[in-house]
C-alpha cells in the first residue's frame, strides 16, 4: 500500500474516537485490544505477530511484511450485585463497545511504522439513584482512548525494538447523593463530569533466539490527567432555603496519575501448528493514591472548596497463559486463562469498582478467509471473587458485600494485509 493510503488509514483511525465507550477491568484497566488477543488472554506479547502488537508489544510488528490493517470492537456486558441493608441490589445491565484499530507499514528491511487506537482504561457501573449506597455513588463512568504512533526497528535478525508516544483522551463521570437533614427526600444530587488529554510513552522489545521461542517485553509510562469539567447540584426546597449560596453549579478540576506497567511474555512453539504463551503484567497502581477534586468556589458550608478521597492502591501482578492451534489451513483454535489481582486494599474499597481478584476464561476462532483477509472472534467470561466491605460512614460506605460480579465479553476483529 502506498504511503498516501497509509495516511488515509490514520485519519480513519482518529474518527473512531467518537465511538469510544468504557469497559471493565481490574482496578479500571482494560486489556481488550483485539479479538485474537482477547481469546489469548492478552498473550500477544511474545507472539506479537499481527497488527494488534501495536498495543501488546509494538516491537513485534517487524514480523509483518508490507502493510497491515486491523479493526474491530469488544462488546462488554458487566454485571454486579451488592448485599447491603439486608437486601441484594443489582447494578444496571449495560453494554460497552471499546474500539480498536491498527495500521502497520514496512518501510524497508529495517524500519516499520505503526499507528494504534485502543482503550486502556474503562469503567461503567450504575445503580438506582435511591439505593442504599448512593452517598458513595450511584453512577460512575470512565472512558479513555489511546493513540500510539510507533517506530519499530529490526536491529538484528533476532532482535527488534520499538518506541513511541501515547496520546490519551480521558473522561470521568460520577453521580452521588449528599445527605441533608436526615430525610432522604431532601438529598442533594451531585453530578461531576470532566475530561482531559494526557501524554505518555510506550516501548517494546522482541527477541527470537530460535525458531521455537519468542520473548517479549513492553513498558508503558505513567500518564497524568488534569481533568477539567463541571459540578452540577440539584437541591431540595429545604436545602435551597438553608443554603442558598451553596451547592451551586460550578467548574471543577482534578488530577489523576494513571500507572506505569511492565509486561513480560514468553511464547513457545513445541510443534509447527501449536504455540503456548506465558505472560506477566506488573502495574504500579500505587501512583493512584488519592482522588482530589478542586471546585472553583466554596460549594458546601462553611468554606469547603475541595474533596479528597484516599485510594492508596497497591502494585499488582496479572498472570496470563494461552494456547493457539492451527487446526486447519483456514481455522485456528484459541484458549486462555488469566488471574488478575485487584489493586484495591480493604481500607479503601468503594462502590465505584466491584473490587476483588478476577479470573478470565477465554476462547476464540481465527478464520483465514483469503491469503490477505482474516476474521477473529472471541468470547471471554470474567468472574470476580466475592468481597466483604467494612462500613466507612463518612464516605457513604455501609457494611456490605460484593456478590455475583461477572462479565461477558464478545470480540470481533477484521485484518487485511496489502
Amino acid at each position: 500500500m502506498p504511503v498516501h493510503s497509509f495516511r488515509l488509514a490514520l485519519i480513519a483511525a482518529a474518527l473512531i474516537l467518537f465511538g469510544a465507550s468504557s469497559g471493565y477491568g481490574a482496578g479500571f484497566a482494560m486489556y481488550e485490544y483485539g479479538a485474537r488477543g482477547n481469546a489469548l488472554g492478552g498473550g500477544l506479547v511474545g507472539r506479537a505477530d499481527d497488527p494488534s502488537a501495536l498495543a501488546y508489544n509494538p516491537a513485534g510488528i517487524t514480523q509483518l511484511e508490507g502493510t497491515g490493517f486491523m479493526a474491530g470492537t469488544t462488546v462488554i456486558n458487566p454485571l454486579a450485585s451488592v448485599e447491603i441493608g439486608g437486601e441484594e441490589v443489582d447494578a444496571e445491565s449495560k453494554y460497552w463497545t471499546p474500539p480498536h484499530l491498527y495500521v502497520t507499514q514496512q518501510l524497508d528491511d529495517t524500519f516499520w511504522l505503526g499507528f494504534g487506537l485502543y482503550s486502556r482504561y474503562g469503567l461503567g457501573i450504575e445503580y438506582d439513584s435511591d439505593w442504599a449506597g448512593r452517598y458513595n455513588m450511584y453512577e460512575a463512568q470512565i472512558q479513555s482512548i489511546s493513540m500510539s504512533p510507533t517506530l519499530a526497528v529490526k536491529v538484528t535478525d533476532w532482535l527488534s525494538v520499538a518506541a513511541g508516544p501515547e496520546i490519551m483522551w480521558f473522561e470521568f463521570k460520577q453521580k452521588k447523593a449528599i445527605p441533608f437533614g436526615g430525610d432522604p427526600a431532601n438529598d442533594i444530587d451531585a453530578s461531576l463530569e470532566g475530561d482531559s488529554w494526557g501524554y505518555g510513552a510506550i516501548a517494546g522489545l522482541h527477541v527470537t533466539p530460535n525458531e521455537w521461542l519468542k520473548l517479549g517485553f513492553t513498558y508503558r509510562s505513567k500518564v497524568k490527567q488534569k481533568v477539567d469539567g463541571e459540578a452540577d447540584f440539584t437541591k431540595s426546597v429545604a436545602a435551597q432555603m438553608l443554603y442558598p449560596a451553596f451547592f451551586e453549579d460550578m467548574g471543577a478540576k482534578g488530577e489523576i496519575t494513571l500507572p506505569d506497567s511492565y509486561t513480560f511474555g514468553v511464547a513457545v512453539y513445541p510443534m509447527d501448528k501449536l504455540s503456548v504463551e506465558f505472560d506477566a503484567v506488573y502495574t504500579r497502581w500505587s501512583s493512584f493514591d488519592e482522588l482530589k477534586i478542586n471546585f472553583e468556589d466554596d460549594f458546601a458550608p462553611p468554606s469547603k472548596d475541595s474533596t479528597v478521597s484516599e485510594k492508596d492502591w497497591n502494585d499488582v501482578w496479572r498472570y496470563q497463559v494461552s494456547a493457539e492451534y492451527a487446526l486447519l489451513n483456514w481455522l485456528d483454535l484459541r484458549a486462555s486463562y488469566v488471574y488478575d489481582n485487584t489493586p484495591i486494599p480493604d481500607a479503601h474499597v468503594d462502590y465505584m469498582v466491584p473490587a476483588n481478584d478476577r479470573q478470565l476464561y477465554g476462547a476464540g476462532l481465527g478464520f483465514h478467509i483469503t491469503e490477505a483477509l482474516d476474521l477473529d472472534l472471541s468470547y471471554t467470561y470474567l468472574d470476580i471473587k466475592e468481597r466483604d466491605v467494612a462500613a466507612r460512614t463518612s464516605e457513604g460506605i455501609q457494611e456490605s458485600k460484593f456478590v455475583d460480579g461477572h462479565a461477558h465479553l464478545y470480540g470481533i476483529s477484521m485484518a487485511y494485509r496489502f
